[in-house]
């Protein structure tokens, strides 16, 4: 089966070259469902109950700041088959010290995939994680 296109999700005519407010979301493979399940608590209410590999993301994803000075997590969410990110990445001072913020939110997507996949490996082995 081959990759199908992706639509371009980026606002037309929007400036990215600048920090800002970025909502992302970052699917599995075929949308199953490695990360978690969805099961009702003794109120009835649906709770997310993240499977080890979601644990994992989970603390990649907190992990971020850690890693990007100019980056602040503000909220996430992991849920089974996906998760969403809003992060804020600030402008820098001068045009010589700035990054592309595109840039840096697509090095920040990379690298939070890539230490996941590290991280399950050194857990749990080789092959059995690789859904993102």
């Amino acid at each position: 089966m081959g990759l199908r296109a992706r639509k371009n999700q980026r606002l037309q005519g929007y400036d990215y070259h600048h920090g800002g407010m970025f909502f992302i979301t970052i699917c599995t493979k075929e949308k199953h469902n490695p990360l978690g399940m969805i099961a009702e608590d003794s109120t009835h209410a649906p709770q997310i109950t993240l499977s080890d590999l979601g644990k994992i993301v989970k603390t990649e994803i907190e992990d971020i700041p850690t890693h990007y000075i100019d980056i602040t997590l503000d909220k996430y969410v992991v849920m089974p088959n996906h998760l969403h990110l809003i992060l804020q990445i600030s402008e820098q001072g001068s045009q010589e010290e700035s990054r592309s913020a595109t840039t840096q939110l697509s090095t920040v997507i990379t690298m939070l995939k890539k230490r996941r996949t590290r991280s399950a490996v050194l857990t749990y082995g080789k092959g059995r994680f690789m859904i993102m």
